[in-house]
């Protein structure tokens, strides 16, 4: 049960304030930013306009806990800071007034990005945030996330690649544009070979950097799903590791594109770990 009177008084507001709370704390484990947009598909929003209201009542409730006996020496740091514009990465500027000074007082956006930086670490490291979820009456979600894992763990592969699969490998890479680039863009690497041994899917390599790309067609099972959340990260950290050691270093970034819909706990998945999905691709 809440011990903040107002917290959870029936508002909507409320309501989403107390689905949006343990996301934050998830993602405060896996130190991944979310953006406005995917927060408000998680939590079933029409539009990511509420999660800036209830952003705000999180704030709050956050503010009156640092003030509560037993907690002034363990003030829980901008968890609401983690919700972030897809665009500048930063947060809204309804958040301003609970940030830093560093963060008030900085001028230019670098300036902001860097005392976000410190703002985030600060979460990330912040060691009660269980004890934040039981005082204001919710629970973790990670359980479903657990499950899902160990389904995906278990579930057995099919064997080789199937029809479904390549055809819409073979759809993305001719079609840039569904992935988030540019038409002209040169048409993607098909099964491009890693250090790792692994095959990437499709491989698009560009003056903005490297975009991985796994793809799951129609036919893939919930669990077939979640390892291709999982084969992302794969691909992330090894494309990250290359790009360290390279005499032209690139930025890397991964995607999950599905040819039918995404079950509810695998976008939970791929949003803890920062892996964005494009689902409902056929190819034409």
């Amino acid at each position: 049960m809440a011990t903040i009177e107002w917290w959870d008084d029936g508002s909507k507001t409320s309501a989403w304030a107390m689905k949006m709370l343990p996301i934050l704390v998830r993602q405060a484990g896996s130190q991944q930013p979310l953006t406005y947009g995917a927060m408000a598909t998680e939590v079933g929003m029409l539009h990511h306009r509420p999660v800036q209201r209830a952003a705000g009542r999180i704030a709050y409730a956050l503010e009156e806990i640092s003030s509560m006996r037993g907690w002034r020496r363990r003030p829980p740091p901008k968890l609401q800071s983690l919700i972030i514009n897809k665009a500048t990465g930063l947060p809204g500027h309804g958040v301003n007034g609970f940030m830093s000074r560093q963060y008030q007082q900085a001028r230019t956006r670098q300036q902001r990005a860097a005392a976000l930086r410190t703002a985030h670490a600060e979460v990330y490291a912040y060691p009660h945030w269980s004890d934040v979820m039981h005082l204001l009456g919710v629970e973790s979600t990670l359980q479903d996330l657990q499950d899902l894992t160990q389904e995906a763990t278990d579930a057995r592969g099919h064997g080789g690649e199937g029809p479904h699969h390549k055809s819409l490998k073979a759809y993305v890479a001719a079609n840039p544009i569904i992935v988030g680039l540019p038409q002209a863009h040169a048409v993607g690497d098909e099964e491009h070979r890693l250090p790792s041994g692994d095959q990437i899917d499709v491989l698009f390599m560009g003056a903005g950097g490297a975009l991985a790309v796994e793809v799951k067609p129609h036919t893939s099972g919930r669990d077939d799903i979640a390892r291709g959340v999982y084969q992302c990260l794969k691909y992330r950290a090894v494309l990250e590791a290359k790009s360290s050691i390279s005499s032209d270093p690139y930025v890397v970034s991964v995607m999950l594109v599905l040819g039918g819909t995404v079950p509810h706990e695998a976008l939970q998945l791929a949003n803890a770990f920062g892996i964005p999905i494009r689902n409902g691709i056929v190819p034409g």
